[in-house]
């Protein structure tokens, strides 16, 4: 009954909401700007904090390196080391942020967390280095709270993991039934956490959220669903992600998409095939179709900073959600909130 409940206030408010936001233009694409000799189609941003400085990597003659830094292209680059590609994936408030370093001889995964004062440590469990196959640090709030995953050495199923400052903290269970492995990608200063699961070592991923207590599996869009990843969520539990679909014997994808939890909606990013993190202001970090860097925001050009070139305005509208796509819900918290925020959104 609870959840009926609900869904209904969801939708009253979704109507609301819809009533004034189609009076407006959805958004616009603000582009990165690139430094000298970056390869534009190898640069991406992965994550944006509340002060709007952005992270990520990009690609050049050399290898693969990270940057941090401001929307108008004043930028500080930093590697892991020698030998190594290097893949931050998400900045905090505080400035720390997480990531990942590749091996280029051995091919193993170095989650790393960097200090605001440059100092990249790798993230280890009982005193040893955690690496491998899909081994990474990702989501990440204040000074170092953070979700990652690696690979299991007997089963070699994709662990989800807390973390704090550089050490693992324990592991990350999603309390759902048929949950083979999980890729926790995002994670906001509540402690909710999203990201995708899969039930078997080659099935696609599905979405799934664990907020207020619970844990969400969920797939969108509702025609021809295939895969659904939830890449960041910020502090109005506002998700962002990207999903496939499978058409007529065709894999057909990536589309970024923005999930609004607490007014039941949900947009299609149509110029955005990966939508990576968002900010509390709605700022998101974005690949684009001409597989370029961008910030997503979703205001008028007057109301949205300004980046490496003219902004782009698209026409991306909210639509509400639907509740058929959740399809199951459990407690994953032995003390979950009596009130669920969980339960408030559906993600169709």
């Amino acid at each position: 009954m609870r959840m009926v409940s609900l869904l209904a206030a969801a939708a009253t408010a979704a109507v609301l909401f819809l009533s004034v936001a189609s009076q407006a233009l959805a958004g616009v694409l603000i582009p990165i700007p690139l430094g000298q000799g970056w390869i534009a189609e190898e640069t991406v941003v992965r994550g944006i904090n509340d002060s709007n400085v952005i992270v990520g990597f990009f690609a050049d003659d050399n290898g693969t390196h990270g940057f941090v830094g401001t929307l108008d292209g004043n930028y500080t680059t930093f590697d892991y080391g020698a030998g190594f590609d290097t893949f931050p994936q998400a900045i905090s408030g505080s400035g720390y942020i997480t990531g990942y370093a590749y091996n280029k001889s051995t091919f193993d995964q170095y989650p790393f967390v960097r200090s605001p004062d440059g100092v990249i440590t790798n993230v280890t469990k009982n005193g040893k280095p955690i690496h491998g196959f899909d081994a990474e640090a990702e989501g990440v709030v204040g000074r170092g709270t953070f979700v990652g995953e690696y690979r299991s050495k007997k089963k070699e199923r994709p662990i989800g993991f807390y973390g704090k400052g550089s050490r693992y903290q324990g592991k990350l269970d999603l309390m759902l039934p048929k949950a083979y492995g999980a890729h926790p990608y995002g994670l906001n200063k509540w402690g909710d956490v999203v990201g995708g699961y899969s039930t078997c070592d080659v099935c696609a991923d599905r979405g799934f959220g664990m907020i207020g207590g619970y844990t969400i599996d969920f797939t969108y869009p509702i025609q021809y669903e295939y895969v659904t990843d939830l890449r960041g969520i910020n502090s109005n539990e506002v998700m962002v992600g990207d999903y496939w679909q499978y058409i007529q014997g065709n894999v057909v994808g990536p589309f970024g998409f923005v999930l609004d939890r607490r007014h039941g909606l949900v947009k299609t990013l149509k110029s955005v095939d990966i939508a990576w993190g968002i900010n509390r202001a709605g700022l998101v970090a974005a690949s684009g179709r001409d597989d370029r860097p961008y910030i997503y925001c979703p205001h008028s050009v007057d109301k949205c900073p300004t980046g490496g070139g003219m902004a782009i305005e698209i026409d991306d509208h909210w639509i509400p959600a639907r509740p058929d796509s959740v399809r199951s819900i459990v407690c994953s918290l032995a003390r979950a909130r009596s009130k669920p925020r969980a339960l408030s959104y559906v993600a169709r």
